[in-house]
């Protein structure tokens, strides 16, 4: 374990390899800070000796030395932990931060300061809180490194704050690491959290664990000797790691795969970290494969080639399993310097974010995890239940007609499969051909499939398609569609109504809401879309408006007074006052003004009901993670749109 003054040596030195002296010497003020305001900080969960500052030195080194993420965020990693002054404006320090540093520290304290006291009913707030920092996944990358440092640290805090952090690094540190294709992270927050949260599990797998070492008698140097000679013929620099399988991995294997320890065949595993350039990556893994299947016999059911075929959040690797000469099975993995980093902090780990204009595989990873994360329409319960990862196992491989690989969950349809592709293409499929078959929209995709997608240009996304598809990505992109078709419907009825009322002499800011209750519509944006549409015809209008002109003073009043309280009422969002779309719900009525509330649906509709209806009282209760808070607010003022 490294010393204080040892961790400030490592820091300084990557300091100044990666960054300008201006940057550095800020970097040094920010430094001097954190150390000043936080070396004799104490905190109830704190025992004796711990050094807080040390931790956030910790954080930082790592962010430094492993992802390219600019000073701004290697800043707010260091005073992840400082208070933000009221008058920081004021302060010597924050008059030289950029707002992106202020924004940075802002957004990491909204998460590590939250309590989670009961981590299953707190799960949608966190969801809310990585939708706000979403915008930059560095600071969830940030985050999960702080949590790391914590769980690494985790004697140094009391009984009752190691089980909270180990509860929250479980559920829901752990698998969002994972869904990020940060296996290192994941695997280590989870090991570290299985030992505090499953004792008596821990401690007799341990034991187990601990036997089967001992009756191997130090196994592992005696079966990589033989590779490491071989593998240092191909004269190219390398290492190699060892592992002896954590008691969390063979705690999940045990119950996912209903077997025992004896029968699990990677408690021993190696891994072969090569240095090579980019071109030369595949060819080596494949070249030391080679010398290492000459060396012990290989389980072929057990071969994995991540390296031809990378998994969607850029991991590459290539595994296999081989039996020593003493009959005990071995994994191994294959790969490059490169790969690995990948592996530990995903694609993150090569990207500069100095550097914005370039596309590429990165971009869809975060574009990924965005849509996670900002995916509204589904339980934050839901997302962490397909993190996991014993969902991933279910998956199939289809093919392009290019033959590119592609990778879905089991149950997805040819529609998600073309908007895989390109949104465009999802918005204009018609169907499909597979293996030489026409098959429509709703086929369910089946491992092999070799698919070509059937497009027309006059096709556009209907709302039957949201149950058709089953990815974020498909849903979200229906989604977008349909509100921009409907937008575009509404500008283009606006502009039709609004000439023809000028040609017919009259006055549109004055008829149009006589016009809209006349017509029984509850918001003016569906009469101007049906008016594109041709549902409500524009002659009908016109025969109203001539009729209007008929009626007594009295009548007229009436309408007048009707359209004033009907008309130019809409329900946003409580908090925000975004505005919502949705439906009313059959079981109550609506009167506008009143009380209400929206629902979301099975199918991410949102259905309104009022708060006096009978089936209100049942639904907070049970469902109160799909309640959406509403409120009326006047067509006149400024409203954002909801999609």
């Amino acid at each position: 374990m490294r010393t204080l003054d040892e961790l400030k040596e490592i820091f300084f030195f990557e300091g100044k390899k990666h960054f300008s002296e201006d940057d550095y010497n800020l970097l040094l003020e920010a430094n001097n800070y954190t150390e000043e305001l936080l070396t004799h900080a104490k905190a109830p969960q704190m025992l004796e000796g711990f050094n807080p500052y040390e931790h956030q030195l910790k954080a930082t080194i790592i962010v430094l030395k492993e992802l390219n993420f600019g000073i701004d965020a290697i800043i707010a990693t260091m005073m992840a932990r400082n208070k933000i002054p009221e008058n920081y404006k004021e302060h010597s320090l924050f008059k030289k931060l950029s707002p992106e540093t202020i924004s940075f520290i802002q957004n990491i304290q909204k998460i590590t300061e939250f309590d989670f006291i009961d981590v299953e009913a707190k799960a949608e707030y966190f969801r809310k809180l990585l939708i706000n920092i979403s915008v930059d996944i560095r600071v969830v990358m940030i985050v999960l490194i702080d949590r790391l440092v914590s769980m690494r640290e985790i004697v140094c805090f009391n009984s009752d704050y190691q089980k909270k952090i180990s509860i929250e690094s479980m559920y829901l540190y752990a698998p969002l690491a994972h869904r990020m294709g940060l296996y290192n992270i994941y695997t280590e927050l989870s090991t570290r959290s299985f030992k505090h949260t499953n004792k008596e599990e821990y401690e007799e797998i341990k034991n187990k664990l601990d036997e089967i070492i001992k009756k191997d008698n130090d196994f592992l140097p005696d079966f990589i000797k033989p590779i490491e000679l071989s593998v240092k013929e191909t004269n190219v620099p390398f290492e190699i790691k060892s592992r002896i399988k954590s008691p969390f991995s063979i705690w999940k294997k045990i119950n996912n795969q209903n077997t025992s320890i004896e029968n699990i065949h990677d408690i021993y595993a190696i891994r072969i970290i090569f240095d090579s350039d980019f071109e030369n990556e595949k060819l080596l893994c494949w070249q030391i494969y080679a010398l290492i299947t000459d060396i012990y016999t290989p389980m072929a059911s057990r071969t994995r080639d991540w390296i031809s075929i990378p998994r969607e959040n850029g991991y590459e690797s290539l595994h296999t399993t081989v039996q020593s000469d003493n009959g005990t099975w071995v994994e191994i993995q294959i790969r490059s310097k490169r790969m690995d980093k990948v592996a530990e902090y995903g694609p993150a780990a090569h990207w500069s974010y100095k550097d914005k204009t370039k596309k590429t595989s990165l971009e869809k990873w975060l574009e990924d995890i965005r849509e996670v994360l900002e995916n509204d329409k589904l339980a934050l319960a839901d997302i962490l239940e397909n993190m996991k990862p014993e969902s991933i196992a279910d998956e199939i491989f289809v093919f392009t007609p290019t033959k590119q690989i592609k990778r879905f969950s089991n149950g997805a349809t040819l529609l998600d499969f073309a908007y895989d592709i390109h949104s465009e293409i999802g918005n204009r499929c018609v169907g499909g051909i597979i293996n030489s078959k026409n098959v429509d929209k709703a086929y369910k995709l089946q491992n092999g499939d070799t698919i070509f997608i059937r497009t027309s240009k006059t096709q556009k996304p209907t709302v039957e398609w949201l149950k058709i598809a089953t990815t974020t990505k498909a849903k979200y992109q229906i989604r977008r569609s349909l509100n921009e078709e409907y937008d575009r419907l509404v500008e283009l009825g606006k502009d039709i109504l609004k000439r023809k009322i000028k040609n017919w002499k009259y006055n549109f800011t004055e008829v149009i809401n006589e016009i809209i209750v006349y017509f029984d519509y509850k918001f003016g944006n569906d009469l101007y879309h049906d008016v594109a549409t041709e549902k409500l015809s524009t002659q009908k209008i016109k025969r109203f408006l001539d009729n209007i002109k008929e009626l007594s003073e009295e009548k007229k009043g009436a309408v007048h007074a009707k359209s004033k309280s009907f008309n130019n009422m809409y329900l946003v969002m409580a908090d925000d006052e975004t505005r919502v779309r949705g439906v009313y719900a059959g079981c109550c009525e609506i009167i506008p003004g009143e009380e209400v509330f929206g629902f979301i649906t099975q199918n991410a509709d949102i259905k309104i009901h009022s708060k006096k209806c009978p089936n209100a009282q049942h639904l907070y209760s049970r469902y109160s993670y799909k309640i959406i808070e509403l409120k009326w607010f006047n067509t006149k003022s400024s409203i954002k749109q909801y999609e």
